[in-house]
């Protein structure tokens, strides 16, 4: 079985492609015309089931069909009004959707009626390819211009960081941006927290880790822009903070003999760990 799609909106469809000389049929009941076909996804277990993405802007972008080509549905539901660039469809469930666009990437549960921003550690670009590995079932994203992304869930068993040492791995890193912003990026392959803050302080107080500056919420991307501290004397340290979904304790923030610190308690991803109290929900 093969599907082909044309830059005008016809789609045609062969059920002997090995065949030296395979029988194409027309396949395009009802997708709207002069739009290109970006993508086409054939359905896991039914050959005759299919997703087609159409280019540009308005509805229908992402339609189905179930009958070969013969009609189709329009399952763009309330997708963002921007430009789709590739669908991924889970075999295991054939009604969660997920959708690169020119906005990032947008999941639906339930066949494309409801959709959802699914661009979690993302940069902000436009998505242009998904691709689901056949071997451990992980998502890839390639991006304009901003790399290529793996999606990796947040560990169940994250690694306990002893009082008063420092998670391995990579190093933080910061720079300054030519608008005047803080540049971060953070290890999160070996701190494996949902969510993280950012903490700064005077950098005559680092021994200390006292701080008086707190941006919140950074996700867990490991990469984020952030306003420059405001710090008197133009030095300052920064120290990112590991915490959970809800903000309040982090899956690093462990004592030494393995117990959870009380929700005061902070996780430091790959620089050190104290018991200081973040000033974050």
């Amino acid at each position: 079985m093969l599907w082909a799609g044309y830059s005008l909106g016809d789609v045609w469809r062969t059920t002997d492609a090995l065949m030296p000389s395979p029988g194409w049929t027309a396949a395009s009941g009802g997708l709207p015309t002069f739009r290109g076909v970006n993508r086409i996804v054939p359905h896991p277990a039914d050959a005759a089931a299919a997703w087609v993405v159409m280019s540009g802007f308005g509805n229908p972008r992402i339609l189905y069909t179930a009958d070969g080509g013969a009609t189709y549905t329009d399952v763009t539901g309330d997708l963002p009004d921007v430009p789709v660039n590739d669908p991924v469809v889970d075999p295991a469930a054939t009604t969660t959707l997920i959708a690169a666009t020119d906005l990032g990437v947008f999941r639906s549960d339930d066949g494309g009626t409801s959709w959802y921003g699914f661009s979690d550690g993302l940069p902000f670009a436009a998505v242009v390819e998904l691709f689901r590995h056949p071997a451990d079932g992980s998502l890839v994203a390639g991006t304009h211009g901003r790399s290529v992304f793996r999606l990796r869930p947040a560990a169940s068993g994250p690694v306990a960081v002893p009082d008063g040492a420092a998670a391995g791995g990579a190093p933080m890193r910061v720079a300054r941006t030519d608008a005047g912003a803080l540049w971060l990026r953070w290890d999160t392959e070996t701190c494996t927290a949902e969510q993280y803050h950012l903490l700064a302080g005077p950098l005559e107080a680092v021994a200390s880790g006292a701080y008086d500056e707190a941006a919140c919420a950074l996700g867990r991307g490991g990469e984020q822009v952030v306003p420059m501290p405001r710090q008197g004397n133009g030095s300052a340290f920064f120290v990112v903070v590991g915490a959970h979904g809800a903000g309040t304790e982090g899956p690093h923030g462990y004592r030494s003999d393995g117990s959870a610190r009380p929700n005061s308690g902070r996780g430091f991803c790959g620089i050190v760990s104290q018991d200081l109290a973040a000033a974050c929900p």
